[in-house]
């Protein structure tokens, strides 16, 4: 999202995989990424948190969130700290990782953070908020309490230290009622303050940060193992941690500080190197904000803890531009905690894995960032078999940084129309069965990852099944009785095919048209005058100039007697038409004697009986041979050998 200033990881869809909540300032957004359970992410949602909309950069302006359970259903919920309205926005899970509308509640001017807990002790979730801008922020927390179904009432404020800008919420005295402290930039100080029990507070407690700069952020953690809360102040002016450590009630009187990177702006807790003590992390912005100088980075610096309260310098990695916060989790499963940093000029966040070498110092992987569908595979390839086919594919070139997770499979029959698609798994080849010999088909192939399914491969190359390898010009013709009749055919040039630009298959069942035959006819006869016939209706026929070809040889004059204006170059040809189409080609004179018993009464009968005594036609019905069927249509494969006895 557009100004990532705050980061937050939980399970927010129950998969048992970490996801990321993200204040985006700059779209008035919550923006969540789920977690695939590997160390990647799928793409960003922003659900509003107050109005303005994506790029409304000063309406709500998050910059803080926190998540607890608000309504009691088991799915955490949201509540944003809202700078440029002065609300805290409540947004509420619907239980798969997305979330409702929001529901403003009125906080301060500049309000900056947010933490949650029960401060009334009525077993309700409730949530307190600070402003840090002043004036005109009256430097007063606000306190809503929650009524266990996700809505809140009775706002109360209460004294948080001048210009408080960061806030948790903790047991600090373990007298059983909650406490919140915070980092109060104008008096470089923590300010802590215990609970009553009942939504009210004691009077503040003030621990001053000895350097005097000026407090960013707060964090919280035992780090000395004692069993008490201890805090650590990110001071922003002196660059460095401050460290106080829990004592007696609300007493933080020790104090340590430590170096850190310049202009350290937020400060994590956990444990890096897996010794089972929490270390720090400071986030630095080293002067590039708010200007945002385009490639620059800023560091992470890391203080390794001993768990007895001392921290060593763990050295520092360069992030994304003016990281405010950052976040430390296992997303990856592998039992060593990562890291995660929202960039404000970059607008991303970056993931580095733990390598679990036990630094942090080369520890961290580079920059993992959040993960896509996989490319798409490169175009299958088939090798074919007796009614099988079994199809290959490579890995993509990217996995999107989610490991691929299966692979899809789609054939297409490109003779008899139709798509069967396969879920192969994690393979990289796939046998299919049950294909039509002679049938023309092709494949593609995509890839899944945890985050979806990838683009479609570009189609392979078309393959045909056959139960013996394929033999002459085409693939289609081998169990033809007209086979020897379609080769013949192809050899003299008279047809290529019927499936341009391939033209590997004759189609030899498909029934000729008028205008496909008036082309066969003059490749046949090699007819080049193009006569003065007109026909109205092959203006836009591919075979126009066939067609007048033919009309100017006198084989052709038309389909709509008397008229005959038309030649019909979509119709089929029946094999009445095509005795006449021969006897005008050939000019054919002898009637001879065969007497067909179906033809008497077809105007075609005198043709039909010329084409039977030249040879060309013995009949429809072997072995008896008394029928011609004039009215059946023509074939592509009967075509081919009409022709052939005829000029062959």
């Amino acid at each position: 999202g557009l100004q990532p200033h705050s980061i937050d990881v939980a399970d927010l869809d129950n998969d048992g995989a970490l996801d990321l909540a993200i204040a985006a300032r700059g779209d008035n957004a919550a923006a969540i990424l789920l977690g695939n359970g590997d160390g990647t992410f799928g793409t960003v949602t922003g659900y509003p948190v107050g109005p303005g909309g994506p790029g409304g950069v000063g309406v709500t302006g998050p910059k803080n969130l926190a998540l607890e359970y608000f309504d009691d259903d088991g799915y955490l919920d949201i509540v944003s700290a809202n700078q440029d309205n002065g609300t805290a926005g409540v947004i509420i899970s619907n239980g798969d990782g997305s979330f409702g509308p929001y529901t403003p509640y009125a906080t301060s001017y500049g309000t900056h953070d947010v933490a949650v807990g029960d401060f009334n002790n009525d077993d309700r979730i409730d949530f307190i908020t600070v402003p840090w801008e002043n004036p005109p922020a009256p430097n007063l927390a606000t306190l809503w309490l929650g009524d266990g179904d996700g809505r809140f009432s009775s706002p109360t404020t209460h004294a948080a230290g001048t210009s408080p800008h960061g806030i948790v919420a903790a047991h600090f005295d373990n007298d059983g009622n909650l406490d919140f402290a915070t980092s109060a930039q104008g008096d470089s100080a923590a300010i802590v303050r215990a609970g009553n029990g009942n939504g009210t507070f004691a009077a503040p407690v003030i621990h001053e940060a000895k350097s005097g700069g000026l407090a960013h952020d707060i964090a919280m953690g035992d780090f000395d193992e004692d069993g008490d809360e201890d805090l650590v102040i990110a001071a922003e002016t002196s660059d460095e941690l401050s460290v106080f450590f829990g004592g007696p009630g609300t007493d933080f009187s020790t104090y340590t500080p430590y170096s850190v990177a310049e202009e350290p702006k937020g400060v994590a807790v956990g444990d890096l190197n897996n010794d089972g003590h929490r270390d720090l992390i400071a986030t630095s912005v080293v002067a590039h904000y708010p200007d945002c100088d385009s490639g620059a980075e800023d560091p992470l610096t890391f203080l390794m803890g001993d768990g007895n309260g001392n921290f060593s310098p763990g050295g520092s990695i360069n992030v994304g531009e003016a990281p405010f916060d950052a976040a430390v989790a296992d997303f990856n499963g592998d039992g060593w905690n990562d890291l995660a940093a929202p960039s404000w000029c970059d607008d991303n966040v970056s993931i580095y894995l733990n390598l679990g070498t036990g630094g942090p110092i080369g520890s961290f992987s580079t920059e993992s960032g959040v993960a896509t569908a996989p490319d798409a595979p490169a175009a299958p390839t088939a090798t074919t078999g007796d009614a099988t086919a079994t199809v290959n594919w490579s890995t993509p070139a990217s996995d999107g940084g989610s490991a691929v997770l299966g692979y899809d499979l789609e054939l297409e029959d490109l003779t008899t129309p139709g798509t069967t698609p396969f879920d192969v798994g994690l393979v990289l080849t796939k046998s299919v069965n049950s294909l039509t010999n002679g049938d023309s088909y092709r494949a593609r192939v995509r890839a899944s990852n945890a985050v979806g399914d990838g683009p479609w491969s570009a189609w392979s190359a078309t393959f045909v099944p056959n139960g013996a390898p394929p033999s002459g010009t085409f693939v289609d013709d081998d169990s033809s009785i007209f086979e020897a009749d379609i080769e013949w055919l192809a050899a003299e040039g008279i047809t290529s095919g019927c499936n341009p630009p391939g033209n590997d298959r004759f189609c030899p069942d498909d029934n000729v048209t008028r205008g496909q035959m008036a082309a066969f006819l003059v490749r046949a006869l090699d007819l080049t005058d193009g006569g003065t016939v007109d026909f109205v209706d092959d203006d836009s026929s591919i075979f126009e100039s066939d067609i007048e070809k033919l009309a100017a040889a006198g084989i052709t004059h038309g389909c709509n007697p008397p008229g005959n204006d038309r030649f019909c170059p979509e119709d089929n040809v029946t094999r009445g038409q095509m005795a006449a189409f021969l006897v005008r080609a050939l000019d054919l004179t002898d009637r001879g004697t065969v007497d067909f018993i179906d033809d008497d009464n077809s105007i075609f009968e005198s043709q039909i009986e010329k084409l039977a005594a030249a040879g060309i036609t013995q009949g429809c019905n072997p072995p008896a041979n008394d029928r011609f069927c004039p009215e059946d249509n023509v074939t592509r494969g009967q075509m081919a050998a009409f022709l052939r006895r005829a000029i062959g």
